[in-house]
């Protein structure tokens, strides 16, 4: 007779004791691991001291690591980390990774920043907290000098510190070896040009200064993108060489990230390891239907940007992919009405906008964009580049914006050329997304049609897609003020005059 014991009715753990026990079994496991040569051995390893709630490993705690490694070796000395929210990154660049390179390195001086002071300091008390742990203490001793040891600042006996600030703080008077940028951006600020622009500012004149040796020190930014001139959109702009790690939530096949060779893939760049279109981050973190939440509580725009690091969504956001897809090589034959918009800056610095102006055509209901001159023109410049290009176009009608360097350039052209200049007055309740989603319907009906091969045509189609996130927008006003004019929609275009006649009295024909 074959007796079988009898079985076991499966025992359920309250969520706190299941919790406490996954937090034993990995500190278990940490313990068990090598003294911790690589960081993401150290971060398994002191995790638990940090957070309560268990580390959930997956690729792409690797790649950060491996990525902060080759940083702290200075195989690169500028590092740009993109990844979406919750995802550990400030335990790990901003409390892991310090104390890990004083593990190596105790005299390595750092500062770190964040938008907020409260940020910043939370960290640095995190940070402090697990250097001053038994568990630290008795593998690599390491004194805090009580004369230094404030929320702020403290320093270490090896001559190591860490300072703490925030972009709005004060920050002179001290130095890093590395600079360590935690979130430069207030989420609720960033669309705001001054807010985002005093973040910029605040980088090139004070943070850049700060490092102690120039040639050795390094800078590190994690951070989700926001907008298309935030932190990391303008750090690679101004440093092309600068190593960009970039983690979607959702795998996106023809922007895949490549970057360089590291300490874990010394024979070949390290790429991003997924190949399926779609394919999720940390499914064991944040799986398919978690990421449907997320997806219905954020807005396209903050999905893209904070989700996809990227500023704009999939296929565009005011203006959508598809409506980029008609080209021509020559203008239709009867094509007889020609009109030059300009939108027109004021300064001529390397952050100001550009001054741009299009050549337009239309024929049969639809509009031919022959060419767009774009440029940081001082204003004499300015005027006699708009001469020239009048005159070669022999435009019906001249659009100019009647503001800023717009006015005087319509006073000029009016009174020195032959052309029907047309000063276009932006309404006080109309800002740039709203005159530019007035235009859709002429894109979404197929009516505009872009040279095809144009020098412009990729930076043209780049800024439509990535408006209104866009560094620059100049060349979506001027085609928004064009569009505005010539087929207003929902009324019905008045026939403004010109000197006293009407417009329809300077048409060709």
């Amino acid at each position: 007779m074959n007796l079988q014991p009898p079985s076991l009715p499966k025992l359920e753990l309250p969520p706190t004791l299941q919790t406490q026990l996954s937090t034993l079994l990995l500190r278990k496991e940490a313990d068990q691991l090598a003294e911790p040569e690589r960081l993401i051995d150290f971060v398994l390893r002191a995790w638990p001291l940090i957070d309560p709630h268990p580390l959930v490993r997956d690729y792409y705690l690797d790649a950060i690591c491996e990525h902060l490694e080759g940083f702290r070796l200075r195989w690169f000395n500028v590092l740009l980390i993109n990844i979406p929210p919750r995802f550990a990154k400030t335990t790990i660049c901003s409390i892991l990774y310090p104390a890990h390179v004083w593990a190596k390195d105790p005299a390595h001086q750092f500062m770190c920043l964040s938008y907020a002071e409260r940020r910043s300091v939370d960290a640095a008390l995190k940070n402090r907290r697990l250097l001053e742990s038994d568990w630290y203490q008795d593998r690599w001793p390491l004194q805090l000098l009580d004369d230094q040891n404030t929320r702020n600042k403290f320093v270490n006996d090896k001559g190591g510190h860490r300072f703490t600030s925030s972009f709005d703080g004060p920050i002179r008077g001290e130095g890093g070896d590395s600079i360590m940028i935690d979130d430069p951006h207030d989420l609720d600020g960033v669309e705001s040009d001054t807010e985002r622009q005093a973040v910029l500012d605040k980088y090139d004149d004070e943070v850049t200064g700060r490092l102690n040796d120039r040639k050795t020190g390094g800078i590190c930014l994690i951070m989700q993108r926001l907008h298309e001139d935030d932190l990391t959109g303008h750090i690679k702009e101004r440093r092309p060489n600068a190593v960009h790690l970039k983690l979607p939530h959702e795998f996106e096949a023809r922007d895949r990230c490549v970057t360089v060779k590291l300490p874990a893939t010394p024979d070949e760049p390290w790429k991003d390891w997924r190949t399926e279109e779609g394919q999720l981050l940390a499914p064991n973190r944040i799986g398919p239907e978690e990421l449907a939440d997320i997806k219905i509580d954020t807005t396209a725009y903050g999905y893209a940007g904070q989700h996809q690091q990227r500023p704009a969504p999939a296929g565009g956001g005011i203006f959508a992919e598809g409506w980029f897809k008609n080209y021509y090589d020559e203008l239709p034959d009867g094509a007889r009405r020609c009109f030059l918009s300009a939108d027109t800056a004021n300064k001529v610095t390397v952050a100001a906008a550009w001054s741009v102006i299009g050549e337009w055509w239309e024929y049969a209901g639809n509009y031919y964009l022959e060419n767009v001159v774009r440029a940081k023109w001082k204003f004499e410049d300015l005027v006699s580049n708009a001469k020239a290009l009048a005159e070669e176009a022999d435009p019906n009608a001249f659009l100019i914006e009647d503001k800023g360097s717009g006015v005087g350039l319509i006073r000029i052209l009016h009174t020195q050329t032959r052309f029907a200049i047309i000063p276009i007055k932006v309404k006080n309740n109309e800002d740039k997304p709203t005159r530019a989603t007035n235009t859709t319907h002429i894109w979404a009906a197929g009516r505009v049609f872009l040279k095809r091969n144009a020098t412009w045509l990729k930076a043209y189609v780049d800024e439509h897609l990535v408006f209104p996130n866009s560094s620059f927008s100049d060349q979506v006003d001027m085609t928004s003020q064009f569009f505005n004019w010539i087929a207003p929609k929902g009324r019905r275009r008045r026939r403004p005059r010109v000197g006293g006649r009407p417009f329809t009295s300077h048409l060709k024909r």
